[in-house]
């Protein structure tokens, strides 16, 4: 008998993270609702999560986050780290070197864009 596989599952997914460190870390994070749920939430990726349970998954997170009322304080901090992202104060930043490598990208484009011309 064949086993038939459910694209559509979603599965729970565990990955060895290590989170940055945090020094020293502030205050609001104690009272912040994203304190309780899932330890995974916020991450940018886990390893072996599919597009589309990255995609469900990065929503949950901002939803838990507008309604928290350190959602200003949690997006001003992001602004100072440059190891952020994830989701913090429900936005969803890409890694620093994503967003280099897509600038890198754009700014070659443009410039073979030009030869081309």
């Amino acid at each position: 008998m064949r086993s038939v596989h459910d694209p559509f599952a979603i599965t729970q997914i565990r990955a060895p993270r290590v989170a940055p460190k945090i020094d020293p870390v502030p205050n609001f994070f104690a009272d912040s609702l994203c304190r309780e749920p899932e330890e995974f939430l916020w991450d940018w990726s886990i390893d072996g999560e599919t597009p589309m349970q990255r995609t469900q998954r990065l929503r949950r997170a901002v939803d838990v986050c507008q309604d928290c009322p350190l959602i200003q304080q949690c997006r001003d901090f992001a602004a100072t780290e440059r190891w952020a992202c994830g989701v913090w104060g429900g936005e969803v930043l890409a890694p620093r070197r994503e967003i280099q490598a897509a600038e890198t990208s754009s700014e070659e484009f443009k410039e073979n864009s030009k030869k081309s011309a």
